[in-house]
């Protein structure tokens, strides 16, 4: 402690030179004053065992001082500012080091089991320098432009961030560049060319911008690393794991036993998605991130276990493609078909499949956190033990021993290669809606499972969806602005009056093709649910195309409770003078029920959105009934209806209940008129 203290007193002389002092075991503690014995020279001292603390920011300042040719072996130097110091030739065998180490010299130092954990270091050379078994780096931080030339790092533990440093004739054999994912080096433009780097894991490295030219990388692992813009030009890649690496921008001219997978993956990176590649390559193991696979025909493609984070799939053709294990993270399937397609066990965080077929396809076990699945079709897409599922879709889980399942396997091969006669040859698609996890059948629910019917919160149409909506969608005749906002001002008024006699209003949109119905359902005061809605347009010579059979209507005894005949009149007279500027249009017109299911069915069979028919044939090919396969259904299922949705182009589902309760669901499409 005297010696300490003379130190101090001799330096706050103006003293500098301190070279030989011997100060092993001594402690200098930072807490309680600042030290600064910046410039100091301490050429051969001994600080063997030494402890140097400074304290929350308050640093032991010994900027600028030469430690060239000291002993600090198994000292302690914590929160110390050693920018610009001079290490050359000392011994440092297990120093332990923090604070501020830019800009220092360790070059031909001995490092060995040392551990220098430092907030900066940057610019720092270790020359020549002996790291066996050291540890360097802070996983949270950054470290640049350090030199390693001709340096020992045999068995050195790299952590944090190394960008742009220089490995120039290094040895590296057994360096650790990663401890687990969370704490690994950043290489992005070191300088590793022509080094023996064979067995090294650099697996989920960045490495942006390396240079490895002429490096021996055999069995080298860089799974998952980012090696956009590396230069492997002329390096050994005997038997290197390139699986899920990104390999954008890569150099691999006159590399040695490149493997002829990855030089066909290199290609599809670089010249885009060929398909004439894709159909041919191997793509196992596939970095594609952030790859542009718009409007194109990916049928015969294998993307499992590829990585496609990012990648646009919008208007793709998927249907039938394997995509197990695929990470598909913030991908985009705008519009895409991916019926029957299987995404099982794949990662589908935050993936878009707006408006997207995904009908039969199989996201057992998918990661569904955050997926928006707007307008997009799920009628028999398997969704078993799938994690983070939203709400809506808890009721599709699939049960694989259920033995309506056959029935089901059945009827799809019964009706394979047959079309629905119209305008256009249109396939049948065959789905079980599973009592025991869905519910019973309802019109409601089917709607909403086949992303035809959507409920949008009151206040939300109230202001925001009415001030953008598309005019075609609120009413498909009005084409001018101003009588545009005559429609959305009427439809305001219509809310703001039904709101004073009606309580939970909520407004529904149906959709098909571009042939919408907006409806409102409320509780009256007796707890029954009341519903209003516009009638759709037709043509005169189609009408019995949407003229229901009565006997699917549901009814009950709501309109004969004198209330509500009461609150009818009420509400008739309240929005007598809302008239809506759509021609063909009745006006309003009103159903009420005790069930909300039953009022949406008879609301929107009144409005001629949609009409429930009996089935006297299903399946035909252009001209021809099929008699097999329609006896087959007409035999196997019971309470058999036809639900046509839309006005012109019409969604045809035929549906029918098994014997132990489900229903089949048979659909298509047509473009009668």
């Amino acid at each position: 402690m005297q010696e300490i203290q003379k130190l101090l007193e001799r330096y706050k002389a103006g003293k500098r030179n301190f070279s030989g002092i011997d100060l092993s075991g001594a402690k200098l503690d930072g807490t309680k004053c600042q030290i600064d014995l910046s410039g100091a020279d301490f050429r051969g001292a001994n600080f063997s065992e030494a402890e140097l603390y400074g304290w929350q920011g308050q640093e032991i300042n010994l900027s600028h001082t030469n430690f060239s040719h000291a002993t600090l072996e198994n000292a302690i130097l914590s929160d110390v500012n050693l920018e610009s110091a001079h290490f050359c030739y000392a011994n440092l065998r297990n120093i332990y080091i923090d604070g501020k180490v830019n800009l220092a010299d360790f070059s031909r130092a001995d490092l060995t089991d040392a551990c220098l954990e430092p907030k900066e270091l940057n610019q720092t050379k270790f020359v020549g320098a002996n790291l066996i078994n050291a540890k360097l780096g802070r996983c949270d931080h950054s470290n640049t432009h350090l030199d390693f030339t001709d340096a020992n790092c045999v068995e050195t533990q790299f952590l944090g961030s190394f960008i742009w440093a220089n490995f120039k004739n290094s040895n590296l054999k057994a360096a650790i560049f990663h401890l687990s994912n969370d704490c690994r080096a950043n290489l992005s433009y070191a300088n590793l060319s022509n080094l023996d780097l064979r067995d090294r894991d650099f697996s989920q490295l960045e490495m942006v911008g390396a240079n490895l030219n002429g490096a021996n990388l055999t069995n080298a692992n860089f799974t998952g690393a980012n090696l956009q813009g590396v230069d492997f030009q002329n390096a050994n890649l005997d038997k290197v794991n390139f699986t899920h690496a990104n390999l954008r921008d890569t150099q691999l001219e006159g590399a040695i036993a490149l493997d002829s997978k990855i030089k066909t993956i290199w290609k599809i990176v670089h010249q885009g998605a060929n398909i004439e590649l894709l159909k041919t390559a191997d793509l196992k193991g596939a970095n594609l991130n952030h790859m542009d696979f718009v409007w194109l025909d990916l049928r015969s493609v294998n993307f499992q276990n590829v990585c496609l984070i990012g990648a646009n799939f919008n208007h793709a053709n998927l249907s039938g493609v394997n995509l197990e294990g695929a990470n598909l993270t913030e991908a985009q399937f705008k519009k895409a078909d991916l019926s029957r397609t299987n995404l099982s066990q794949s990662n589908l965080e935050k993936t878009c499949f707006l408006g997207a077929n995904l009908e039969n396809a199989d996201l057992t076990q998918t990661n569904l956190k955050n997926v928006d699945f707007t307008h997009a079709k799920l009628l028999g897409a398997k969704w078993v033990d799938a994690i983070n599922p939203p709400e809506f879709l808890a009721g599709f889980c699939q049960a694989y021993n259920n033995p309506s399942y056959e029935l089901l396997e059945q009827i799809q091969e019964s009706c394979k290669d047959l079309y629905h006669e119209s305008c256009s040859s249109d396939p049948y698609e065959v789905f079980l809606w599973e009592t025991r996890l869905r519910g019973d059948f309802t019109l409601e629910g089917l709607l909403k499972a086949c992303q035809h019917m959507q409920e949008i919160p009151i206040a939300e149409f109230r202001w925001a969806y009415l001030d953008n909506i598309d005019f075609e969608v609120l009413s498909p005749t009005v084409y001018y602005d101003s009588k545009l906002q005559a429609e959305i001002e009427y439809f305001r008024i219509l809310l703001d009056r039904l709101d004073i006699y009606l309580t939970n209003l909520k407004v529904f949109l149906l959709e098909s093709h571009r042939e919408n119905c907006h409806f409102i359902i409320g509780n009256t005061p007796s707890g029954d649910y009341l519903g209003i809605a516009r009638k759709m347009s037709y043509w005169a010579d189609t009408y019995w195309l949407y003229h229901s059979n009565p006997i699917f209507r549901e009814e009950d005894m709501t309109l004969s409770k004198p209330q509500n005949k009461e609150l009818i009149l009420i509400l008739k007279n309240a929005i007598s003078n809302i008239e809506f500027l759509q021609p063909n249009s009745e006006s309003f017109v009103w159903e009420i029920s005790e069930k909300r299911s039953s009022l949406i069915h008879n609301l929107l069979d009144t409005t001629r959105a949609i009409s429930t028919h009996n089935v006297e044939y299903v399946f035909r090919k252009t001209g021809y009934i099929t008699i097999e396969p329609n006896d087959f259904v007409m035999k196997n299922l019971s309470h058999l209806r036809l639900y046509r949705v839309g006005v012109v182009w019409l969604h045809m589902y035929f549906v029918g209940q098994t014997r132990n309760g489900d229903w089949i669901v048979i659909r298509t499409e047509s473009s009668d008129s």
